[in-house]
């Protein structure tokens, strides 16, 4: 008997060091979160700016207003904000890939929707003499040799001339096309030709 209540003498004062350790455990990590909390709050508080020269996050970030002065880098696509610059490293850029809804531009002037048909709402077409230009067919001919540099071979040539009379194209190739008329004329005659891919 004598032994069995040395054991639990000896029990009950390791019970009230354990509970002493941790009642000073406690009274430690209260001062620690305190102390955490009041760091947190002074570098990052609501109407305070935090300067920090680098920030790790590994997780999900939700932010409300952001500035970046210099460059964004996301995957594949680099924003350059001081140049007003987008660009990819290898890959083209893609806009509405999966064709969910319409691309719109400059207020809507231009308008590409789901389908793929662009509608340009305002403004003009400004083409360059790849695709569009005028030939002049002299006096007694009766073609004219429009040379180019294509990469492919247009599907179609439209032609306009500023003359009445039988034409047509003939001779397409990616080194450019002929232009052909019935009746050699007079003068001069000239003809708008634009092709068309």
């Amino acid at each position: 008997i004598a032994s069995i209540e040395a054991d639990l003498a000896n029990l009950k004062s390791k019970t009230t060091e354990i509970d002493t350790r941790v009642s000073n455990l406690e009274t430690q990590l209260t001062i620690l979160e305190s102390k955490t909390s009041a760091t947190i709050s002074a570098v990052l508080g609501i109407d305070q700016v935090a300067t920090l020269s680098a920030l790790t996050v590994t997780g999900k970030t939700t932010l409300n207003d952001i500035g970046v002065t210099g460059y964004i880098s996301n995957g594949q696509i680099m924003v350059d904000g001081i140049n007003a610059q987008i660009n990819t490293l290898t890959e083209p850029l893609s806009l509405q890939a999966s064709s969910l809804a319409p691309v719109k531009i400059m207020g809507e002037k231009i308008v590409i929707d789901t389908k793929g048909n662009i509608k340009v709402q305002q403004g003009k077409i400004y083409g360059n003499d790849t695709f569009r230009g005028v030939a002049i067919i002299k006096s007694g001919d009766v073609e004219i040799v429009v040379p180019q540099t294509w990469d492919s071979i247009p599907k179609a040539v439209i032609l306009s001339p500023k003359f009445r009379g039988e034409i047509w194209y003939d001779n397409v190739s990616v080194d450019g096309f002929t232009i052909k008329i019935g009746v050699a004329q007079a003068i001069d005659s000239e003809v708008s030709w634009m092709a068309i891919w």
